[in-house]
Formats: structure tokens, C-alpha cells, sequence
């Protein structure tokens, strides 16, 4: 629930030591947006009647913080009990705890809102893409004063059209903007996927976390990205791992996918089978539609992990697989099924080539590696046989399907208890 004004007042003025009147001469009492660490509300400024929107911590960072320690305690019970659907909760929670403190640092806040705006323009992306601007001397490391952006909240957008049930439409600005990368929602997330791959895979500091409460539609058309609060630095060794992977993935070249993942990756499977940790890194690092990615971890009787579980899940990639599975969800919303390892691939190369990798294959052999992939698995999975047997299983497995489907056109089904050795 909201917390009250009288509060929220009373935070502001003890924060810039003086009256609320004397920096703002209209603050509206009704709260823009309410989370778990702050308040925001609109304002206009005194000394020059600018609109604002003024955010102001209201938790305590050491409350948070046990709250957190607290289901991480409860998740290594479950883990130990077999009772984590074979996820490994604990090290989920770990990486929140790792983030957590910062989020409530609203000066450093501001300074990467400074730097990711930076950051932008030096990759030509500051004329599709907004980054609030901060006004310096009314904030402190418990309020944030920021321009307001005018536009409509991606949220707002997504909501209206699944209440409508329909497909949202684009604002007609945000579709003359974007559309060098696709014509209305594909432009846009062909933005947003280089947003993030300039931020992770170029600069190694990237926004953790792209739900649709931090994008606003500009009334120019660009995409606002708001919120900067979580963020997660990424190592050159996790950097330089994912653009290998990226190269693999969009060659679709599945033993290498699967090589770079046990000798590099912190994910660890019962059974690290090359068709199961491809078939992870196209659910954790891609957003085009998998049979993976479409389970629902929760439920105990349609998840394959428990059948092959993780026994160790990924701390460092975990913000970037969050990321992923966010910009996924708005995705499906919009009807955009588009990969997002393609639109990293001009990048990846690029930082590995920066780092003297010699071994990435070009581009004509990574296409060739991929149409080569795409005829065997078809014809595999067309007879049932080897990999494409095993693809068809897990398709049928994850639709809860396999007590009525036929896994292959005309064969016998498959008893769901094979899935141990099929996954």
C-alpha cells in the first residue's frame, strides 16, 4: 500500500533540509507508483515551474535484506529436502542479496542514470532511446528528482490490451521511430535488444530489470527506460562467455553451445547432455518462443527439471536471464517472436574479436553451420530418431501433452517416464 504523504513529506524535507515549499511549488500527494523500496510523485519546481517526479526511499535496507536472507534460509531447506522443483532456489536469492544494498543508494542511482545516458549516445541510440535527467542539486541518497518524461507507461499499454484481449497497438510516433529495426512492436524490442546488448556485452554494466513498469513511450516516440536503481556489473570472463554462446546459439551449432556451457558456465545438470543445455541456453538467453522456455517452474507435475535438475544454477547470469524471460513475457503480449542472439550477434563478434579470440567463425560458415543444423534435426524429427526424438519428447512433455500426442507422425507414444533419458 501506499505510504502516506504525511510521511513522504516528512522523508523529503529531513532529506534536502529545508520545507517542501521552498523547492516545489505544486507536489502532489497522490502517488505516480508505490514498490517495495520507494514512492513517486509528480511535482513542478519552484525555481523555474519545470515538471518533476520526485522519488523517495521508504524502506529499510536492513529489513530488506533479512526479509531476503530469510527465504534463502527457506529455499536451502527446500533444496535439501529435494523439494525446489530441481531449480536451485538458493542461488536465486543469493544474487538478490547481492544487488539488494544498492538499490537503495539513490546517489549512485543518479550517477549511472548519468552514465547509461552517456553510454547511449556514444553508440548512437540516444534518438530512439530516453534516459530520465536528473536534477542534481535536490537529490541525495534518499530522493531522486528527475525530469518528468511525457508519454504513456508500457505497463499501461500491455494492461489495456489484455483486458481488451487483443494485441496492443503502437503509438504511431514509437513506429516512425523504431522502424529501421522492424516494422511497429518489432521495432521497438529490436531497440530494447540493443539497448541491452550495448550495455552487457560492450560496456559490462547493464539495467537488471526491464519489466514493463520501467519503459515509457515517449510522446517523441523514444523509448524511455526508467529506474536504474538494479543494476549488475558484468566480468569480462561472463562477458566474453556470452558472446561465445551468442555465436553458437545463432549458428544453432548445439555441441558447441553445450561445450561452452561445461567448461564456462556455473550451470551444472544431472545429466549436461548436449540437446538439454542447448535447449536451456535458448530458454535462459534467447526470446524467441522454446519449448523451454515456456515451462512453468512451478508446477510439480509439467516441469522436465525434475526429471534432469539443476543441481547449481547460474548467480552471475541470473539478472541477465531474468532480463530475458521479462522482455519475453512483454514480447508474447505484442505478437514479436524475434530473437534476440541475432540482434547480439553483430556485438558479440565485435567484443571478441577486441579480445583477440581467433577462433569465431564467420559469418558465411556460421550460416552454413545453421542450415545444415536446421535439415538434419528436421529430417531427425520427422523419423523420431536420435535428437530430433529427443526434441519431440521434450516439445510433447512441456505442452502437457504426452498422455494424448503422438510424439513423431505416426509412431507409438512415448511413456512420460523415459523423459529421464530423454532430457
Amino acid at each position: 500500500p501506499p505510504v502516506p504523504f504525511p510521511v513522504v513529506k516528512r522523508l523529503v524535507e529531513r532529506s534536502l533540509g529545508a520545507k517542501l515549499s521552498e523547492h516545489f511549488s505544486d507536489f502532489d500527494e497522490k502517488p505516480l507508483a508505490t514498490a517495495s523500496i520507494a514512492q513517486v510523485h509528480q511535482a513542478t519546481l519552484a525555481k523555474n515551474k519545470k515538471k518533476v517526479v520526485v522519488k523517495v526511499r521508504i524502506a529499510d535496507v536492513r529489513t530488506m535484506v533479512g526479509d531476503v536472507r530469510s527465504m534463502l534460509h527457506t529455499t536451502l531447506v527446500m533444496k535439501r529436502l529435494g523439494l525446489d522443483n530441481g531449480v536451485d532456489f538458493p542461488t536465486i536469492f543469493r544474487a538478490y542479496l547481492d544487488v539488494i544494498a544498492g538499490e537503495f543508494d539513490f546517489t549512485a542511482e543518479a550517477a549511472k542514470i548519468n552514465e547509461f545516458r552517456e553510454l547511449f549516445e556514444t553508440h548512437g541510440l540516444s534518438d530512439r532511446v530516453a534516459v530520465p535527467v536528473v536534477i542534481e542539486d535536490l537529490s541525495t541518497s534518499e530522493v531522486l528528482v528527475m525530469e518528468r518524461v511525457r508519454g504513456v507507461k508500457l505497463l499501461s499499454v500491455l494492461n489495456r490490451a489484455r483486458r481488451r484481449g487483443r494485441r496492443p497497438l503502437v503509438p504511431a510516433a514509437a513506429a516512425k521511430v523504431h522502424v529501421d529495426g522492424g516494422i511497429g512492436w518489432d521495432g521497438v524490442f529490436d531497440t530494447m535488444f540493443k539497448c541491452w546488448s550495448v550495455m552487457l556485452l560492450r560496456h559490462g554494466h547493464y539495467h537488471s530489470d526491464p519489466h514493463p513498469g520501467n519503459f515509457i513511450v515517449a510522446k517523441d516516440g523514444r523509448l524511455a527506460i526508467l529506474d536504474w536503481g538494479q543494476t549488475q556489473v558484468a566480468p569480462e570472463a561472463y562477458r566474453l562467455h556470452l558472446c561465445r554462446l551468442v555465436v553458437s546459439m545463432v549458428a544453432e551449432d548445439y555441441p558447441k553451445i553445450a561445450e561452452e556451457v561445461r567448461l564456462h558456465s556455473q550451470v551444472q545438470l544431472e545429466r549436461p547432455t548436449t540437446e538439454a543445455l542447448a535447449a536451456l541456453c535458448y530458454a535462459y538467453f534467447d526470446t524467441r518462443p522454446t519449448p523451454l522456455a515456456e515451462v512453468n517452474m512451478m508446477d510439480l507435475n509439467n516441469s522436465p527439471f525434475l526429471q534432469n535438475r539443476i543441481t547449481q544454477n547460474t548467480q552471475e547470469g541470473f539478472f541477465t536471464i531474468r532480463s530475458v524471460f521479462l522482455l519475453r513475457g512483454m514480447m508474447a503480449t505484442c505478437g514479436v517472436t524475434s530473437s534476440m542472439v541475432e540482434a547480439w550477434e553483430e556485438d558479440a563478434r565485435a567484443v571478441l574479436r577486441a579480445s583477440g579470440d581467433r577462433t569465431v567463425p564467420s559469418v558465411i560458415r556460421s550460416r552454413s553451420r545453421r542450415m545444415l543444423t536446421r535439415t538434419w534435426l528436421s529430417l531427425q524429427k520427422s523419423l523420431n530418431v536420435g535428437a530430433g526424438a529427443r526434441l519431440n519428447t521434450l516439445e510433447a512433455y512441456t505442452a502437457g501433452s504426452m498422455d494424448d500426442a503422438n510424439v513423431g507422425a505416426g509412431r507409438a507414444r512415448e511413456d512420460p517416464r523415459r523423459m529421464s533419458s530423454l532430457w
